[in-house]
């Protein structure tokens, strides 16, 4: 059951960075959501390719297992750093995550973090 709730957590993460890039995510960060449409994307693209590399790396079992412990606690405080920042942002004028379905995802990526936080920590 508690790795089901870590592989949750990895699919609402990438289908709300799916969202993200629709909604133009970029655009609500202080320092790239001024950069010119292009530029600011194709950083936004890169920037994510080190978390799918870890959630990749996290579900080859032949990663050791303090990577992989280390790995899943750091992608779950992600996970709840994330939501902290979307509710910090809530208000800011280039938010376009007023969707049900987009604060669902968000909303729920959070719980799953605190969730699989608490049965790696047990």
């Amino acid at each position: 059951m508690e790795n089901s709730i870590f592989y949750l957590g990895l699919s609402l993460i990438w289908t709300h960075e799916l969202d993200a890039i629709h909604r133009r995510e970029w655009k609500i960060f202080y320092i790239i959501g001024d950069w010119e449409e292009e530029t600011a994307y194709w950083f936004w693209i890169i920037a994510h390719m080190p978390l799918f590399y870890l959630s990749y790396l996290l579900l080859d079992s032949a990663t050791a297992e303090n990577i992989q412990f280390y790995g899943r606690l750091s992608l779950d405080g992600f996970f709840i750093i994330h939501l902290a920042l979307h509710l910090l942002l809530a208000n800011h004028k280039e938010n376009r995550f007023q969707s049900i379905g987009s604060k669902i995802l968000v909303w729920c990526l959070g719980v799953c973090g605190l969730i699989d936080l608490g049965f790696i920590l047990r």
